[in-house]
């Protein structure tokens, strides 16, 4: 918002009781800051863009606009001050701010009676001493619309990105309808544009200064990207893409430069990628605790303190004290040290333990059942404190698998050979081979001759 010193302004804020408040601005702008009169006659710093301010109308200090209701306001006529006097207002801002000459009607009236001036130089010779202390674009002619302005695109401190800036005074040079400034001994970047159009041109210089075509980012209005991802001296932007580390998300920095993400934001960056060496067994679950946390907007931590609440264990359980930590991990993973948890197998097994922790004390939480413990955590407990390759086992176990096939094939074929031969005994002449007589079985004739010919000799004892 484009104001000056000597504007009268309507202030709504978030938190307190729900009036606006009548404010006159003193200074121009410090960074982001504007020092503003009160009714109470307290000076103080402002954030036009804090989060704590709601809405700011710009007003005559007379005329409350048609939209706002007397009740709904807190005016200078409801101090115990009165109303605003001209000269307790310039006097104000002299105070605030020396160098700055009054320039607006409401600042040239004696008690609220406007003083008439005469133009005496033509309308070029004012537009052109105002550009020697505010620069304009290249090109442009006129007086600035209002919220019309430079607008900061890359600040250093308290001149942070997407706020107006004034360049009077300030050593700078433009390039068109770009600007190039040093403050507090960091150059800064600046675009002319409306209040409006200042999301797009961040959005712009976000997807230029990422090294990605602006299809990657389809239709979403803020752009994070990490440093580390641009492309940096040469070489072709495609090629960088495949440098980005999957595991990691580009660092988000709050308004007082602490790291803070919520779950929810997280979530939806979160990308499950498939690792051919994934050290776990089982179905991954992270992506779906994290999508499901998000849509019941809960963090790991809230996770918690509703699970104690609902699944009847004691809070002084060791299972309560081991969901805990396990939680509080996973909301430091997410938010601070802002990781991809769907791509590290550590949250994963964290994950996994909560989940195991959660299911034994489903059915009965005084005695929870351990059974399915190696399922859910997806590796093997070993008693026993051997080192084994779960894929060499599977290897051992393929091996002596096809041996036993190729021995009971063997098996087999022996004993298909041996039924071959039992056959071809069996179609043999009976007595064959046994000294039979065959037809000679008959008895000879004559007793002395009784024995056959192919009998055995009978000897008497």
């Amino acid at each position: 918002m484009a104001v000056e010193p000597g504007d009268h302004l309507l202030v709504l804020l978030k938190t307190g009781e729900r009036k606006w408040r009548h404010s006159v601005v003193l200074s121009r702008a410090d960074g982001v800051f504007h020092s503003v009169l009160t009714p109470s006659r307290a000076v103080r710093r402002l954030d036009f863009s804090g989060a704590d301010i709601q809405k700011i109308a710009v007003w005559d200090g007379k005329n409350l606009p048609k939209s706002l209701k007397r009740e709904n306001t807190f005016l200078d006529l409801d101090a115990a001050q009165g109303q605003f006097t001209t000269v307790e207002i310039q006097a104000a801002i002299s105070r605030c701010d020396p160098t700055w000459t009054a320039s607006s009607p409401q600042l040239a009236v004696e008690d609220g009676v406007p003083a008439r001036r005469r133009v005496r130089r033509k309308t070029s010779e004012l537009l052109k001493e105002e550009e020697k202390v505010s620069p304009r674009p290249d090109g442009f002619k006129g007086v600035p619309a209002d919220g019309e302005g430079w607008y900061i695109l890359v600040g250093s401190g308290a001149a942070v990105s997407g706020h107006i800036v004034s360049l009077k005074g300030v050593e700078h040079k433009v390039f068109g309808n770009h600007v190039l400034f040093e403050k507090a001994g960091a150059m800064c970047h600046a675009v002319w544009a409306k209040a409006e159009a200042v999301t797009a041109e961040l959005r712009k210089l976000r997807v230029r200064s990422s090294g990605h075509a602006a299809e990657r980012f389809g239709d979403l209005d803020d752009i994070y990207r990490d440093a580390a991802d641009t492309p940096r001296g040469g070489g072709d932007a495609q090629e960088k893409v495949e440098d980005i580390d999957v595991r990691v998300l580009p660092i988000h920095l709050e308004k007082d430069k602490r790291r803070f993400r919520r779950l929810a934001d997280c979530a939806l960056d979160y990308e499950e990628e498939d690792f051919w060496d994934w050290p776990l067994e089982g179905e991954r679950s992270m992506m779906d605790s994290c999508t499901q946390l998000r849509r019941e907007e809960l963090s790991w931590l809230g996770h918690h303190e509703r699970w104690l609440k609902h699944s009847g264990v004691r809070p002084n359980d060791r299972s309560t004290n081991e969901h805990l930590a396990l939680c509080v991990a996973l909301h430091h993973l997410a938010t601070y040290d802002q990781v991809a948890l769907p791509n590290l197998a550590g949250a994963e097994a964290l994950d996994a333990r909560r989940q195991l922790i959660e299911h034994a004390h489903e059915r009965t939480p005084e005695m929870p059942q351990w059974d399915a413990s190696e399922d859910f955590l997806g590796y093997r407990v070993n008693a026993k404190g051997t080192v084994i390759n779960t894929r060499r086992v599977a290897y051992v176990a393929a091996k002596q698998g096809q041996r036993a096939k190729i021995i009971e094939a063997t098996l087999k074929n022996r004993e298909a050979q041996s039924a071959w031969l039992r056959r071809g005994q069996s179609t043999q002449a009976p007595g064959a081979g046994s000294g039979g007589a065959g037809k000679g079985d008959k008895p000879g004739k004559g007793g002395a001759k009784g024995a056959g010919a192919g009998s055995a000799p009978t000897i008497d004892p």
